[in-house]
Protein backbone atom coordinates (compact mmCIF):
# COMPACT_ATOMS: atom_id res chain seq x y z
CA UNK A 1 0.00 0.00 0.00
CA UNK A 2 2.84 2.24 0.55
CA UNK A 3 3.83 1.86 -2.99
CA UNK A 4 0.37 2.65 -4.13
CA UNK A 5 0.32 5.63 -1.68
CA UNK A 6 3.98 7.13 -3.03
CA UNK A 7 2.65 6.19 -6.83
CA UNK A 8 -0.52 7.92 -7.12
CA UNK A 9 0.50 10.88 -4.39
CA UNK A 10 -3.37 11.19 -3.23
CA UNK A 11 -4.78 10.94 -5.85
CA UNK A 12 -6.04 7.12 -6.42
CA UNK A 13 -10.06 8.69 -5.08
CA UNK A 14 -9.77 10.83 -8.78
CA UNK A 15 -8.68 8.04 -11.04
CA UNK A 16 -9.64 4.58 -12.44
CA UNK A 17 -8.22 2.56 -9.80
CA UNK A 18 -10.59 3.32 -7.04
CA UNK A 19 -13.03 0.77 -8.83
CA UNK A 20 -12.18 -2.95 -7.56
CA UNK A 21 -10.76 -4.12 -11.05
CA UNK A 22 -9.04 -1.13 -11.84
CA UNK A 23 -7.43 -1.57 -8.22
CA UNK A 24 -6.98 -5.18 -8.35
CA UNK A 25 -5.23 -4.81 -11.72
CA UNK A 26 -2.96 -2.09 -9.85
CA UNK A 27 -2.11 -4.34 -7.12
CA UNK A 28 -0.98 -7.21 -9.65
CA UNK A 29 1.27 -4.85 -11.72
CA UNK A 30 2.64 -3.35 -8.88
CA UNK A 31 3.51 -6.91 -7.59
CA UNK A 32 4.97 -8.00 -10.79
CA UNK A 33 6.89 -4.62 -10.92
CA UNK A 34 8.26 -5.00 -7.87
CA UNK A 35 9.26 -8.95 -7.18
CA UNK A 36 7.61 -10.63 -10.16
CA UNK A 37 4.83 -12.62 -10.65
CA UNK A 38 6.57 -16.08 -10.44
CA UNK A 39 8.63 -14.95 -7.73
CA UNK A 40 9.09 -17.27 -4.53
CA UNK A 41 7.37 -16.09 -0.94
CA UNK A 42 10.90 -15.22 0.34
CA UNK A 43 11.89 -12.16 1.80
CA UNK A 44 13.55 -10.68 -1.19
CA UNK A 45 14.01 -6.91 -1.59
CA UNK A 46 11.20 -5.25 -4.23
CA UNK A 47 13.34 -4.51 -7.34
CA UNK A 48 13.30 -0.23 -7.72
CA UNK A 49 10.36 1.22 -9.20
CA UNK A 50 10.60 2.90 -12.55
CA UNK A 51 10.80 6.37 -12.18
CA UNK A 52 8.07 7.15 -14.70
CA UNK A 53 5.68 4.62 -13.18
CA UNK A 54 3.36 7.15 -11.90
CA UNK A 55 3.10 8.88 -15.18
CA UNK A 56 2.67 6.02 -16.75
CA UNK A 57 -0.34 4.63 -14.24
CA UNK A 58 -1.85 8.44 -14.94
CA UNK A 59 -1.31 7.61 -18.39
CA UNK A 60 -3.57 4.45 -17.96
CA UNK A 61 -5.92 5.85 -16.14
CA UNK A 62 -6.93 8.39 -18.51
CA UNK A 63 -6.84 6.03 -21.34
CA UNK A 64 -9.41 4.29 -19.34
CA UNK A 65 -11.45 7.14 -18.57
CA UNK A 66 -11.72 8.10 -21.69
CA UNK A 67 -12.43 5.01 -22.90
CA UNK A 68 -9.37 5.03 -25.28
CA UNK A 69 -8.39 1.54 -24.73
CA UNK A 70 -8.22 -1.80 -27.14
CA UNK A 71 -11.69 -3.19 -27.68
CA UNK A 72 -9.94 -6.40 -25.82
CA UNK A 73 -8.67 -4.48 -22.42
CA UNK A 74 -12.19 -2.77 -22.42
CA UNK A 75 -13.54 -5.96 -22.85
CA UNK A 76 -11.26 -7.53 -19.86
CA UNK A 77 -12.54 -4.91 -17.18
CA UNK A 78 -16.65 -4.91 -18.10
CA UNK A 79 -17.37 -8.73 -18.55
CA UNK A 80 -16.10 -11.69 -16.15
CA UNK A 81 -12.92 -9.89 -15.00
CA UNK A 82 -12.35 -12.45 -12.61
CA UNK A 83 -11.15 -14.69 -15.78
CA UNK A 84 -7.73 -15.23 -15.87
CA UNK A 85 -7.48 -14.44 -19.37
CA UNK A 86 -8.69 -11.27 -18.64
CA UNK A 87 -6.74 -10.44 -15.97
CA UNK A 88 -3.66 -11.08 -18.35
CA UNK A 89 -4.77 -8.65 -20.75
CA UNK A 90 -5.44 -5.87 -18.06
CA UNK A 91 -1.86 -6.78 -17.06
CA UNK A 92 -0.60 -6.71 -20.19
CA UNK A 93 -1.76 -3.22 -21.15
CA UNK A 94 -1.25 -1.48 -17.93
CA UNK A 95 3.18 -3.00 -18.91
CA UNK A 96 2.63 -1.35 -22.18
CA UNK A 97 1.36 1.79 -21.08
CA UNK A 98 3.64 2.15 -18.19
CA UNK A 99 7.14 1.00 -20.40
CA UNK A 100 6.07 3.96 -23.08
Amino acid sequence: MEHVDALMRGELAQSVFVSEVHFFSLWVYLYDVLWGLGSKLDKNRARPLPPSLARGLTKVSEHFVRESVPNAVLDAVQRASADLGRRRTRLQYMHKVCAS
